[in-house]
């Protein structure tokens, strides 16, 4: 072998371990750049969240209806509820003591309501329908209310052009509470606008962050809620649909729940990810497959099944798990564990 030949020979390791090195630096900096990466997102995740924990609430979600029968309601919760309601009635034909009979009004309610319509019918109008309500279905419509409608009865003097002391008095109290009421609504837009901004500012922040780490299953997660529930971003079902699916299929349990939850309730699809995340332990999936096999809803009876998944999440600490079983045990005749596992 040739001098040149035992030079040649003696590079190829010194050039094979060079290469190694190489390689081995250049896989650390990608994994290091990758854990940076995804310590962004996350950041960018935890940001949005913190921003939606902030958000002021709904000024749409509060209280239940009032229910005029139950409580002695303020004149206030009056000109939301049961005047409105008895202005609708009577414009749509009920004659008005009937009208007053079925919202339970005394003749001083039905005054009241007189004088609101005749006198401030816009202002009304703007309780009932103000910038932050709902018209949904079951809503009060005053659209047709008008001072100039003569089927509504006039307030007491209007027809001698002479208003008596009471009905001036009572004028007076009802634009002093409606003028109140239109001071609420306009701080309940204050209310709804911040809580808007927070849930776009949120939103950006989880696009940012699945921009980052596009396989971040709970990202994918809160990207759908967002489409789903128009926070922050216009409502998209069809778009929510498909992420919560990315989600789901990665293993998230409340994205699998969500899924199901948007598909139809006999769809087969929507029992298979009401399952997968009912395994691990995700409440609301549990509720739904725990009832689904105690009453053969879509799958075949089991109880042994339903008391197995409950007992699987009771360990991991699920409430209804464990109230569940303790309500069924005597019903059903589950055996259920304490977290020793021991069966009790």
């Amino acid at each position: 072998m040739t001098n040149e030949e035992e030079n040649r020979s003696d590079l190829v390791p010194v050039q094979s371990t060079a290469l190694a090195r190489t390689s081995v630096q250049s896989l650390a900096a990608r994994g290091r750049t990758e854990l940076r990466i995804r310590e962004d997102a996350e950041e960018w995740l935890r940001k949005g969240l913190e921003l939606q924990e902030a958000a002021p609430p709904d000024p749409w979600w509060g209280p239940g209806p009032l229910n005029p029968y139950a409580i002695r309601l303020t004149l206030a919760e009056k000109l939301e509820t049961t005047i409105p309601a008895y202005v609708q009635q009577v414009l749509a034909g009920t004659l008005p003591n009937v009208a007053a009979k079925n919202l339970g009004m005394t003749s001083e309610d039905q005054e009241m309501a007189h004088v609101a319509h005749f006198f401030m019918p816009d202002t009304l109008d703007r309780v009932v329908y103000g910038p932050t309500r709902r018209k949904e279905a079951g809503n009060f419509d005053l659209s047709a209310v008008s001072s100039k409608t003569p089927i509504i009865p006039s307030p007491a003097g209007m027809g001698d052009r002479i208003l008596t002391q009471n009905t001036m008095e009572k004028a007076a109290e009802i634009a002093l509470e409606l003028e109140k009421l239109v001071q609420n609504e306009v701080g309940k837009l204050e209310q709804l606008k911040k809580r808007e901004s927070a849930l776009k500012e949120a939103f950006q922040c989880f696009e940012k962050g699945h921009q980052l780490d596009p396989t971040s299953p709970e990202l994918l997660y809160r990207l759908a809620r967002s489409y789903h529930c128009g926070h922050g971003v216009l409502r998209n079902q069809e778009k929510a649909v498909d992420l919560y699916r990315r989600s789901a299929e990665m293993g998230y349990a409340e994205a699998q729940s969500s899924l199901a939850s948007c598909l139809p309730n006999d769809d087969e699809e929507a029992t298979k990810w009401y399952i997968a995340a009912a395994e691990q332990g995700e409440e609301e999936a549990l509720c739904v497959v725990v009832h689904m096999y105690q009453d053969g809803d879509g799958v075949k009876q089991d109880h042994a099944e339903a008391a197995r998944l409950l007992r699987k999440a009771a360990a991991r600490g699920v409430a209804y798990a464990r109230e569940e079983l303790c309500d069924s045990a005597e019903f059903y005749g589950y055996p259920y564990s304490d977290d020793d596992g021991e069966a009790r």
